[in-house]
């Protein structure tokens, strides 16, 4: 297994950080804009569908001509649109910055995870888990982070978000230039172990992923006039993120062997 794996999983981190910090800002946005909970709802449904909706796409349009950029883009997509919600004057930009974040993680997801299946020689379980471990720290670090900026240090201070995704996508870019010739090796093994690889991500990702988002939204954080918000469901999120996350990374570790 070559060590880029981890500069990807750490990309997938910084890409679901972004899509984390959403439900954590709901709160906020609602005492701000006066906000009903049917339109604070839709802020997640149109980011959550947005990037169900076009990962298939962007993933059958990776294998017919793989886009390697698409990697360091989408995390780098997602930060902007983070910051970009700190300085939202209305409803109609958080909407634009919750669709712009989806269309981010839906360019991200499929691209890295294939590259990762290149990578990742005979330790490819191992491989899959660690990735998507990167993702699942991202929604428990996310909420934390955004409750910080929004409630502590000023809803300006979500630029933190595009600043560290920036410099992860650069991070990526050159850790992706080292890698050519391996990848260039690992394409001819491709078609043989793709269709196992991208189901077991998918059983990996949406079962431990939707039940955190259930946990989110089914119990949503009190509001109070001091902050319009509090940290509880941040870090409720953040719990049941890593308990998932060991379990992933487990679950690699017994597939890879």
């Amino acid at each position: 297994m070559h060590s880029s794996v981890y500069f990807f999983a750490l990309g997938h981190l910084a890409t679901d950080w972004s899509q984390g910090a959403i439900p954590a800002l709901l709160p906020y946005f609602i005492a701000r804009f006066g906000l009903s909970y049917q339109e604070a709802g839709l802020l997640v449904f149109a980011n959550v569908l947005i990037a169900s909706v076009m990962q298939p796409l962007f993933g059958y349009y990776s294998d017919k001509v793989s886009k390697p950029w698409f990697v360091p883009l989408g995390p780098l997509i997602c930060g902007a649109a983070i910051s970009f919600a700190g300085f939202a004057p209305g409803y109609a930009s958080l909407f634009l910055s919750a669709l712009c974040c989806g269309i981010g993680s839906a360019l991200f997801h499929p691209e890295a995870a294939l590259m990762v299946n290149r990578i990742s020689g005979s330790r490819k379980g191992r491989a899959m888990g660690i990735f998507s471990v990167g993702g699942n720290a991202g929604f428990a670090i996310g909420p934390l982070l955004a409750g910080f900026c929004a409630y502590r240090l000023g809803i300006h201070s979500l630029l933190i978000f595009g600043i560290l995704n920036a410099v992860m996508a650069f991070a990526i870019v050159r850790c992706m230039a080292s890698l050519r010739p391996a990848m260039a090796r690992a394409e001819k093994e491709e078609a043989r172990v793709l269709g196992g690889i991208f189901w077991k991500a998918v059983c990996i990702d949406t079962g431990p992923f939707s039940w955190i988002y259930l946990k989110q939204y089914l119990h949503p954080a009190p509001l109070d006039s001091r902050t319009g918000g509090h940290g509880r469901g941040g870090n409720h999120s953040a719990v049941h993120s890593f308990r998932a996350g060991g379990l992933l990374y487990l679950s690699g570790r017994c597939a890879g062997r």
